[in-house]
């Protein structure tokens, strides 16, 4: 056999394992990419329902934070009200003080000034009437009370008034210093509800931050699994595509084999043809053996 022969041979027998290789190779290709994107989109999968469940925390955080902002907002009224009001007594506190410790006893106090010198004019008034009462056809004065005693009894009930404004002023400035350790409370619970209130602005920022986040991950892994499908066809299309090629391309070797095998084939035949011991005529039991044969 001649090296061209053999030459021939072996790129035939060289392109029909190549054409073998090349079709397990795409179908294990093809298969190959077919469970990397079962994979991946399963990944995907799982991944799209992992950040709906931190989604879903995320609203039930943000509607908790929300009602915990709306109940401080509700408190916040409140206290302002109370405030107000607390603010509102303690003017008239103020007012009710002045007016017991300092109007009501000053007018008193006058009024007694003033008393004694009425009970003398009062005095002398009762004795004119008497005298009065003493003339023929005149009317009779005889009181059960004199107006001089009347003033009198006045000027002893104003005494005692005195000592119980005075003890009057003391309960209400106690109770001016009630009402103002309650204002002092109140604006430390405001100051408080201002500071937690800061808070509550705070996480809401968070969670929307979060949620944010979240929706832009989703977004993008919704994005990736599409792309995923239409880069697998791809994929895919590649990989039949470089099987032809493959496959074309051993196809072309084991022609150019078989066409180096032929004119080597032929070239024996014609060579033999052409020799003395082909040209002779066999003997004839040679013949009759072939014939049979």
């Amino acid at each position: 056999m001649s090296h061209r022969a053999k030459l021939g041979r072996a790129l035939t027998i060289l392109g029909a394992v190549g054409i073998v290789l090349t079709l397990a190779a795409g179908v294990i290709a093809f298969v190959l990419v077919g469970r990397l994107h079962h994979s991946i989109d399963q990944t995907l999968t799982v991944a799209v329902e992992a950040i709906d469940s931190v989604d879903g925390t995320i609203t039930v955080s943000k509607d908790v934070v929300d009602a915990v902002g709306a109940a401080l907002d509700a408190v916040a009224n409140t206290v302002s009200t109370v405030r107000s009001s607390s603010d509102a007594v303690a003017g008239t506190l103020d007012m009710l003080h002045t007016f017991v410790t300092s109007n009501l006893p000053t007018a008193i106090n006058g009024v007694q000034g003033v008393l004694p010198t009425i009970k003398n004019v009062a005095g002398t008034i009762d004795s004119a009437l008497k005298g009065l009462s003493r003339i023929p056809l005149a009317p009779d004065y005889s009181p059960q009370v004199p107006f001089a005693d009347s003033i009198q009894q006045l000027s002893d009930a104003l005494t005692p008034l005195s000592t119980d404004l005075a003890s009057l002023g003391t309960n209400i400035a106690d109770l001016q210093t009630t009402v103002a350790g309650l204002n002092t409370n109140f604006t430390s619970i405001t100051s408080a509800l201002d500071g937690i209130r800061d808070q509550v602005i705070a996480a809401r920022t968070q969670l929307d931050l979060y949620k944010s986040v979240t929706e832009n991950a989703k977004q993008v892994a919704t994005d990736a699994q599409a792309d995923l499908h239409r880069d697998i066809i791809w994929t895919r299309l590649l990989v039949v595509v470089l099987a032809l090629a493959l496959l074309a391309t051993q196809a072309l070797t084991v022609l150019v084999g078989r066409l180096v095998v032929e004119p080597s084939d032929e070239r024996q035949e014609a060579a033999n043809a052409s020799s003395p011991a082909a040209s002779a005529e066999p003997p004839p039991g040679e013949a009759s053996t072939k014939s049979f044969g």
